[in-house]
């Protein structure tokens, strides 16, 4: 009996230890749930507050997690269902719908309904970011196109063109290429890749004439590397262009300009 005794008492004294550790354990789970829910609800707040602010989007989707996403869903667009919505419910429910995935024609519709109700930049380079995952090219171009004249900071308008000039097919419409380069060149005119760009650009609508002069133009700024690049390229576009004394004056000037070896 007394083996049993101490095996009892064994028994008990963990079973007295494991009880601390299983309270703290659930203390911990619903502190953390607390914390997630908190942290989850004050997105949604802030979420309200900046319907177009694509990253609190995503991270709010992260914090409900894969089992709170229907819900979320429902309450964020519920308002944008009716057909006189606000603006700011219509884009809060798109951006949402969009970063959740699986509903862009959806997302696409609703960015549109925002952008009637009150253009805006967020509006229309949302429904162009949709089109364009949705395969529709000259769509979403269209509607980059119409967020321009609402990209106000350079950032947003450098952002609007890039994005619009992805969806261009440069040989088949270079014309429409030069256009969003140009206006890419005259936000940061010491961009040598820019300039590079637009030069092709030029070349290929046959003007390889002037496309090499806008590069004979850049050589005072460029530095070492891309005096060589920008004077050789431009060699090549006077040749083109059928304009041989000025291509071989460009190669004897970076002749002149590499050193001789001793």
């Amino acid at each position: 009996m007394r083996g049993a005794s101490r095996l009892v008492l064994a028994f008990a004294t963990l079973a007295a230890g494991a009880a601390p550790l299983e309270a703290r354990a659930d203390w911990e789970v619903r502190r953390s749930t607390t914390r997630e829910h908190d942290l989850a609800a004050n997105a949604e707040r802030a979420f309200t507050e900046r319907p177009e602010d694509v990253a609190l989007a995503r991270r709010l989707i992260r914090l409900v997690g894969a089992t709170g996403r229907a819900a979320l869903r429902t309450r964020v667009c519920e308002p944008a269902r009716a057909p006189t919505a606000a603006a700011t419910d219509l884009l809060r429910c798109a951006t949402l719908t969009f970063e959740l995935g699986g509903a862009d024609e959806e997302a696409a519709s609703t960015f549109a309904r925002a952008a009637a109700a009150r253009p805006s930049l967020a509006a229309f380079e949302g429904e162009a970011r949709t089109l364009a995952r949705l395969g529709h090219k000259d769509e979403a171009r269209a509607r980059y196109e119409a967020a321009l004249p609402f990209a106000h900071r350079p950032a947003d308008e450098r952002r609007v063109l890039e994005a619009a000039l992805a969806l261009v097919d440069v040989r088949a419409e270079p014309a429409r290429a030069l256009a969003f380069d140009q206006r890419l060149a005259a936000l940061d005119p010491r961009d040598t890749t820019i300039a590079e760009r637009v030069a092709d650009d030029l070349a290929r609508l046959g003007r390889s004439s002037e496309a090499a002069a806008l590069l004979d133009a850049r050589l005072p700024s460029a530095n070492d590397e891309e005096r060589f690049a920008l004077s050789l390229r431009a060699a090549e576009l006077y040749d083109a262009a059928g304009e041989h004394e000025r291509a071989a004056a460009a190669l004897a000037a970076i002749l002149a300009r590499t050193p001789r070896a001793a």
